[in-house]
């Protein structure tokens, strides 16, 4: 009667071990998976960044070019109305380029996580933010350009 019941706790003993090792196993894997998912969010929003920082120099030389055309505008006392155009572009102009650079002085390259926020998580909000910063960009660019435009074709129709 002994020996069944060591046979039983033997079996019993390789069942909880089997299941242990497939338990283990699944979680290595599951790790693995989540630490591909996060470095692929990590290119993610490095890559979007990426694509925004050289935007920088086009938003330094369109506000550049608009401060000129203000100035000019300004000494001539003509046209309040493209003065304030001017300078709601140089404004977006401006704020663009301080929430990239708010995003950069804010982003932790080296965040792993804590108890209220997962680093997947975290990259999902930083991506989202600097998908926002693109946002800003764009729409200062393009609007900066249309009021140079505006201006230009003001300027030659006289």
């Amino acid at each position: 009667m002994l020996n069944n019941f060591l046979l039983y706790l033997s079996r019993k003993i390789m069942k909880i071990k089997y299941i242990l090792f497939i338990l283990i196993n699944f979680l290595s894997l599951s790790s693995c998976q989540t630490q591909k998912e996060e470095e692929g969010l990590y290119n993610e929003v490095i890559e979007i960044h990426d694509a925004v920082m050289p935007e920088m120099g086009t938003v330094f030389l369109l506000k550049k070019e608009l401060s000129i055309k203000r100035d000019s505008l300004e000494s001539l006392n003509k046209n309040n109305q493209i003065i304030n155009e001017i300078d709601n572009s140089i404004n977006e102009l401006l704020n663009a380029n301080e929430s990239m650079m708010q995003w950069m002085r804010d982003f932790n390259t080296e965040f792993e996580g804590n108890a209220d926020l997962s680093r997947k998580e975290y990259l999902e909000k930083e991506k989202e933010k600097i998908l926002d910063v693109q946002n800003d960009f764009d729409y200062a660019i393009n609007n900066a350009k249309a009021t140079l435009k505006k201006i230009n074709s003001v300027n030659d129709s006289r």
